[in-house]
């Protein structure tokens, strides 16, 4: 379907949401669909072409990146990075939490839009021994959609304040989830485009155009990072003969040679540099049958075994508001007056209505 930017008035639409407005949102950015396909192609296209050559680059040299890596000091790991980066480094971790400690108030941010929206690349963390060997091997044996929800994650503080503002356009979706290939990633669909469109944008499935765009801009300039990385510690093979090199069996994974269990803090520290961990369906599905055979055990021995019964009524009783005295020290009017049975009623058809819908629902 051609695309049409008269389904809607996108301007209005935000203005009549606060948008613009003193003490409301700022107005965001409000390109052409055509305008929006064709960053993506320019995007896509360089992260799909760097994400290649690093695969390529690791499959051939990963061992040998790791070795020359773990000897290096951090004076040289450090001269590596910056220039891989080619621009102005965070010195210390979490640079965009140092930026939040400077905002006085809401966009003042961007000014430093780089450390909001990579706070992961920063010298701190990079000149770790494990850490960019972690992130070269995380991003060049994955694919980019694996990252993408992350990616757009990491820049949750710019989002917040308002330091970085994504663009706005309306009855489209990118789609980033489960696409693997360079002409699925990122693709723009309007929303009559597909019967799903809508609802994956809204539901979350998918992102909207603008948070997909800063999550190309991000993974562009990052791909384009470890790149250079990786030849900067190749330094001695020439970039012409860097892929003639034989593929070489995955080097074991850099955390199975150190002996020890990892912290908690080690753990969240290393996890923007590795691979998004996944919710496993067939252990979530697992988990709802038990909890199903759970809920209708239960209600069978409420309805068979009246000891059960009454120790399970017993117990809710326990947890009644109505046993709290008021503040004049007085029973509630369910426990005086012999009408304690309206309470029991009471507690009677939560728990039985409360065991059928835990089974229904």
């Amino acid at each position: 379907m051609a695309d049409s930017d008269s389904d809607t008035d996108p301007g209005r639409f935000l203005r009549e949401m606060g948008y613009g407005k003193p003490g409301g949102p700022q107005m965001p950015e409000m390109p052409k669909a055509q305008d929006v396909r064709k960053q993506r192609d320019t995007r896509v296209a360089s992260i799909f072409r760097n994400f290649r050559l690093l695969k390529k680059i690791l499959e051939r040299h990963e061992a040998t990146i790791q070795k020359r890596w773990l000897k290096k000091t951090r004076e040289q790991k450090r001269k590596i990075i910056l220039a891989a980066w080619g621009g102005t480094m965070p010195v210390t971790h979490r640079p965009d939490f140092a930026v939040f400690r400077k905002m006085t108030e809401r966009g003042v941010g961007a000014q430093y839009r780089s450390e909001l929206m990579w706070p992961f690349i920063n010298q701190e963390d990079l000149t770790k021994p494990k850490t960019l060997l972690l992130f070269l091997n995380a991003r060049g044996r994955n694919d980019p959609c694996d990252f993408a929800a992350a990616e757009y994650e990491s820049m949750h503080i710019g989002i917040v304040t308002e330091s970085i503002t994504p663009a706005f356009l309306n009855l489209h979706v990118m789609l980033f989830n489960g696409k693997r290939t360079e002409a699925e990633y990122g693709r723009l669909l309007h929303w009559n485009d597909h019967p799903d469109a809508g609802q994956w944008c809204c539901t979350r499935k998918h992102m909207q155009p603008g948070e997909g765009l800063l999550i190309l801009e991000s993974q562009d300039r990052t791909m384009d990072f470890l790149v250079k990385c990786a030849r900067n510690i190749l330094h001695d093979i020439s970039e012409e003969s860097l892929l003639d090199y034989p593929a070489q069996p995955a080097p074991p994974p850099i955390t199975d040679q150190e002996s020890g269990l990892a912290s908690l803090a080690l753990m969240k520290a290393e996890a923007p540099y590795r691979i998004p961990a996944h919710l496993s369906w067939d252990r979530m599905v697992s988990l709802l049958g038990a909890k199903r055979a759970a809920a209708e055990d239960h209600l069978w021995s409420l309805r068979e075994d009246p000891l059960y019964f009454s120790n399970t009524l017993r117990e809710m009783r326990e947890h009644r508001q109505e046993l709290i005295k008021d503040t004049r020290g007085k029973e509630h009017p369910y426990l005086r007056f012999g009408r304690e049975d309206i309470l029991w009623g009471w507690i009677t058809h939560r728990e039985v209505s409360s065991a059928f819908m835990k089974l229904e629902w």
